[in-house]
């Protein structure tokens, strides 16, 4: 095998910003009339791979995303998007002088194409195309940009670069490290001008934005955040009475809406593009009817856009509304859809934990997107995403296992959230087997899901009763959403999709801190389903941009309703720090949940069909200008993943006076000055208070308390004098404060201020408690003055160089560090070290000598603990563990019916060699010098990706030894970089007649026979070649 490693060098030209993305890097600068962007590639591998008998060369590289013409090589090409004026046009130039070119020994891997989920990837052969071998650069052009588009409020381009270009004839591979584009303004008519009208946006789309242009938040300046978007019904004359309750709670949660009645059969696209032209706040639309009642366009084929409803902005296709549909024969349809919602959002289930459960249903085809199967796939959105979040419990229901009892046992027993991944029809998915008829037969009441399904057809609306639609009318129980494909799904870009809706409901996702996955990285989350959706399939496009990419977002139904707030967790009880309403005041409160504030809860205040919206900030605050009456109002708070408060409020009178809590700050020039509330200080606050009534307010005598453990008020009391009608007074330092050194890093501190002149008056607010967080941040061991292998072995002594990081938001000083261990074969020379400060998000390293015995057995496990300590009491600790050596052997078992690991398991331990077994993936091969690869026989085998592949290349190229087996892997299964060093050839996907196995003359097991008794399904015919030679014949 050829292993040829390229370094492309980064290199910064000065540029105002940078963005990492997975295997690249963006600079981008702006100047007067040009956008300028370098692109800096990361590391690449260039590896070989032998598939049918024949060798191709392939690339390794973080980014995923590559050009996909049939018979064509195979590369991989990156991108940006950059936002644009509202209506200048652009040129783009590039440029690439810093590139290497390599002669390759063989072609590169041809694209397959567009591959389809209702093919079998395995069955579609590698091919060159004759009219791809010709003496020139492939894909040609270094880079390009599309037209400018719309989404919502501003204007962009998507920028591909190609820095692989290949000359077929040649046979060589021309990579470029640097590739720099300019967009140059061009004086010409506007391609699709933005006419903006209003430069609020609405609340959801801000972070959008900020998720998807590497310049937005250069430009996010001349745009004001408003309030939730608003939401469109269109529904039927038959349909709409049982709208009725929907449309009332939307409005009593806090959303503007507004209803269209139409004729059965409408096509209501333009009817959108209308409502929205008028309402530039519009950004949920909710269909209502199915396929006879509600009409959108469809693609050439027939089948249905719904998400191309919400394109009314420009002539691109980029959607700039989430659209849902509630598909209804009759009106007990919507009304079972109806309630769900309501359910879900105003009702929840209280202290229940089937919130916090997740589900992933799929085949083990592929492999697809970033190389992975669908239950691999799966499981990465499981265990790198929901679990790490807030989930705590999983259902794999994955093929050839996975039954329709497990998906009636899972759904029945609570799960918040299903992803499915494989096959699918219009009535059913093709793992398990889960059709119309189960659905019908299920009974979890209203503990529904929420379902994103990357499968052909189950969101086929018009041709019948589909999938999604069975789901979403099921009556005592289903779904609450369902989002479903009224086509033949492309095999890897919904996967992207799927990654990115999971990126987006759990607060984003790091891609560079996750080798083997590629994609956009995001640091913000949205809550509610559409602005998931609409999110995830915006970065799916700006991704990649191909023509499967763009099939996908359009016929991706959602069934449901797109403003509904997703739930992840038990919901938590919320606590307001005031419900009084007074006529003609702002209505002023702080809506925290243990103490700590809540951001982005929707508070509304309603009276007589007039409603009065706020959205608290990042300390809980929210005030509400509104014209409530003296009466009853109602009042409604919502949050995500908290309880709903909803609860009928007086509103008062304002004769007289009425002081309440305006602002606050810290003085903490005795401890760091940094105006926070940090541990172990005393500082003084200043607190502003409003008298909102009519009267003055005389003598006004203050009293500040908490509740909180961690804080001493020392000077609680203050007179604020007489304070005038509409007046805020503050007094400097008026209150002292001491906060606890132990006091845990972003505790949330409730204050309760109660003022008292004619009457008293009572309000509060939040502040955050601040400490550092001392961890382990990491080792690495330095045995330069040892054989240099970067491990501890038996006799030697290493430098062991340890860091520890405050995780916490305040500095620590003072820090040292005790190392200690509990092996007997482990000598640390000096174990306290002094680490100085660390500070806030910051870290430090010391370097501890740490000698292992001669006599430590290979393989030894020695455990390490460190206890961290520093001023005020700060405490840490941590733990880690060291081989000593390396372990003779790990079995991988990865075979679905256990055939051989076991038996390998008794065979090591009486040979008394050191063994490890796992059923899975390991995370560091490193640990061992062995590895024994159990892969199955079909049906129940497990189908080696070329990720795994390649790490299994990577191990024997370090100087490891593999043994792998498996009936199909080395002919019927894709092959990967690791079977071309095993020197065997697959020659034909044989039968089930293994018997007597029989030593060959000349060899080791010349004289050997034994009788095969074990699984025997379509095993692999094999042949030796280069220095390989056969050892048995059956």
């Amino acid at each position: 095998m050829k292993n040829i490693l390229i370094l492309l060098l980064i290199a910064l030209f000065g540029a105002s910003s940078a963005y990492a993305y997975d295997g690249y890097e963006v600079n981008f600068n702006r100047e007067a009339d040009t956008y300028q962007l370098e692109f800096n590639l990361g590391e690449v591998t260039i590896s070989e791979v032998t598939i049918n008998g024949r060798t191709f060369s392939i690339i390794d590289f973080e980014g995923s995303i590559v050009t996909k013409k049939t018979g064509f090589a195979e590369l991989p090409y990156v991108h940006a998007a950059v936002m644009l004026e509202a209506d200048n046009n652009i040129d783009l130039q590039f440029s690439g002088n810093d590139f290497i070119e390599y002669q390759l020994d063989h072609p590169l891997l041809p694209s397959r194409g567009v591959i389809y989920r209702d093919q079998d990837p395995s069955t579609i052969p590698y091919v060159i195309d004759p009219k791809s071998i010709i003496n020139g650069w492939y894909p040609g052009d270094l880079a390009g940009n599309t037209e400018p588009y719309i989404l919502r409020d501003v204007r962009g381009t998507n920028v591909y670069v190609y820095p692989f270009q290949y000359n077929a004839q040649k046979n060589v591979l021309r990579v470029y490290n640097t590739v720099s584009v300019t967009l140059a303004d061009k004086v010409t008519p506007a391609v699709n001008p933005l006419e903006q009208q209003d430069n609020t946006i609405q609340y959801e789309m801000d972070a959008i934005y900020a998720s998807i242009f590497v310049n937005y938040e250069d430009n996010s300046d001349d745009l004001t955040i408003g309030e939730m978007g608003d939401i469109l019904v269109i529904c039927t004359d038959r349909d709409e009475s049982a709208m009725d309750p929907y449309i009332a709670w939307k409005r009593e949660k806090g959303y503007l809406v507004t209803k269209e009645v139409v004729a059965a059969g409408t096509n209501v696209n333009s009817l959108v593009e209308s409502a929205y032209a008028a309402n530039n706040d519009l950004l949920y639309v909710q269909l209502v009817g199915d396929w006879s009642d509600i009409k959108c366009n469809t693609l050439s084929s027939g089948s249905p856009m719904d998400p191309q409803v919400g394109c009314v902005i420009g002539t691109d296709e980029v959607p700039d509304i989430s659209v849902g549909r509630f598909s209804a024969e009759n009106p007990t349809h919507v009304t079972t859809q109806v309630d769900k919602v309501i359910n879900f959002e105003k009702l929840p289930d209280m202290g229940a934990d089937w919130y916090k459960t997740a589900t992933g249903i799929g085949s083990n085809q592929g492999p697809g997107d970033d190389g992975e199967l669908d239950y691999e796939h799966l499981d990465v959105i499981f265990n790198d995403k929901l679990d790490p979040f807030t989930y705590e419990a999983f259902n794999g229901i994955y093929d050839p296992s996975g039954s329709i009892g497990d998906v009636n046992a899972a759904v029945n027993g609570g799960t918040s959230v299903i992803n499915y991944c494989g096959h699918g029809s219009p009535t059913s998915w093709g793992s398990t087997g889960f059709s119309n008829s189960n659905v019908a037969s299920l009974s979890n009441g209203n503990m529904t899901p929420w379902i994103v399904s990357v499968a052909c057809n189950n969101g086929d609306f018009h041709t019948g009763t589909c999938f999604a639609e069975a789901w979403l009318r099921k009556d005592g129980g289903g779904a609450v959403m369902f989002l479903g494909a009224s086509i033949s799904q492309p095999w890897d870009p919904p996967m992207r999709g799927q990654d990115y809706f999971a990126d987006m409901f759990t607060g984003g996702y790091d891609y560079s801190a996750h080798s083997g996955q590629n994609g956009i990285n995001t640091t913000e989350g949205r809550t509610t389903l559409g602005a998931i959706i609409f999110n995830g399939l915006v970065l799916m496009t700006t991704e990649s941009g191909g023509s499967s990419d763009w099939e996908t977002a359009k016929t991706w139904n959602l069934f449901g309703d797109p403003s509904m707030q997703a739930r992840s967790d038990v919901p938590a009880e919320l606590l307001l720090s005031t419900n009084v309403v007074m006529v003609g005041i702002p209505f002023a409160t702080t809506v925290t949940t243990g103490g700590n504030p809540v951001e982005g809860a929707m508070v509304t205040l309603s009276q007589n069909d007039t409603y009065f919206t706020g959205i608290t900030d990042a300390s809980g605050n929210v005030s509400i200008t509104h014209t409530l009456i003296p009466g009853d109002a109602l009042l409604v708070v919502t949050g995500f993943n908290t309880e709903t408060i909803y609860e009928t409020v007086s509103v008062v009178p304002s004769a007289g006076a009425y002081v309440i809590y305006s602002s606050h700050s810290v003085n903490d020039a005795s401890g760091n000055g940094n105006g926070m509330l940090d541990y172990g200080e005393s500082p003084m606050l200043s607190i502003a208070l409003n008298n909102v009534g009519t009267s003055d307010a005389l003598n006004v005598e203050v009293i500040l308390s908490t509740e909180d453990e961690y804080v001493t008020i020392t000077d609680g009391e203050e007179n604020y004098g007489t304070i005038s009608a509409g007046e805020i007074v503050q007094i400097a330092d008026a209150f002292a404060i001491e906060i606890a050194a132990d006091i845990p890093d972003g505790h949330g501190i409730i204050f309760n201020i109660e003022s008292t002149g004619d009457a008293t008056w009572s309000s509060s607010f939040s502040e955050t408690g601040h400490a550092p967080e001392l961890v382990l941040g990491g080792y690495s061991i330095d045995d330069a003055g040892g054989n240099g292998n970067g491990k501890l072995d038996p006799g030697e002594t290493v430098d062991l160089t340890i860091t520890v990081s405050n995780d916490g938001s305040s500095d620590a000083d003072g820090v040292a560090a005790l190392l200690a261990t509990t092996s007997e074969y482990i000598v640390i020379d000096e174990a306290s070290m002094n680490y100085g400060p660390v500070g806030a998000g910051g870290s430090e390293e010391q370097t501890y000598v740490v000698t292992a015995g001669s006599d430590a057995p290979a393989g030894h496990t020695a455990q390490f603990s460190l206890d961290i300590s520093a001023n005020l009491g700060v405490i840490g600790s941590g733990e880690f563990f060291i081989i000593v050596g390396q372990i003779p052997v790990l079995v991988i078992d990865v075979d679905g019916n256990n055939n051989s690991a076991d038996v390998m398991m008794d065979c090591f331990g009486d040979l008394s060699v050191g063994a490890d077994m796992v059923e899975g993936w390991p995370d560091d091969m490193g640990l061992y010098s062995s590895i024994f690869v159990c892969l199955g026989i079909y049906p129940d085998n497990h189908v080696l990706t070329s990720a795994q592949g390649q790490e299994l290349a990577n191990f024997l190229n370090n100087g490891g030894r593999v043994y792998m087996e498996g009936g199909d892997t080395w002919y019927y299964d894709p092959a990967t970089p690791v079977h071309a060093l095993f020197n065997i050839q697959g020659t034909e996907d044989g039968g089930g007649d293994l018997s007597t196995l029989l030593g060959q003359s000349g060899t080791f097991t010349e004289g050997l026979t034994f009788d095969y008794g074990g699984e025997s399904n379509y095993i692999d015919r094999i042949s030796p070649t280069g220095s390989a030679f056969t050892i048995f014949a059956n």
